[in-house]
């Protein structure tokens, strides 16, 4: 593994093609036809179907840091589960945990709200 470059994927640019240049272990640095970015994208297969796992947008996520996660993801698929399906469990868990948080912090401000007297509740909610 270790193909591309940050020189490299510089000097990509759109040209109307959709533009892949290869990393190796299938990832590699994607640019649409219309796009001006670059996105990391790994290719791989699971139960014989062919699919897609996005790793982030260069230079946000670096040549390196793409390289990382195409290893994890490998790992990932070396122990029998799909990558995609993982991640997507990942960001639907962070969801959940952000949705708990909002909850918890509007019981607590129900409740506080609930008990100040009335012209500090206005003064802290600007009313």
């Amino acid at each position: 593994m270790g193909k591309l470059t940050d020189t490299k994927l510089r000097s990509m640019k759109p040209n109307g093609r959709v533009q892949k240049e290869s990393d190796g272990d299938g990832l590699y640095a994607y640019l649409s036809a219309k796009s001006k970015s670059i996105s990391w994208q790994m290719g791989y297969r699971f139960e014989n179907k062919q699919k897609v796992l996005p790793l982030g947008r260069y230079p946000a996520v670096s040549l390196a840091e793409a390289r990382r996660k195409c290893l994890e993801a490998r790992q990932v698929l070396a122990d029998g589960r799909d990558s995609g399906e993982v991640k997507k469990s990942e960001r639907e868990a962070v969801m959940l945990a952000e949705k708990e948080k909002a909850f918890v912090a509007e019981q607590w401000f129900e409740k506080q709200y609930a008990t100040s007297p009335p012209t500090t509740s206005k003064k802290s909610t600007g009313i």
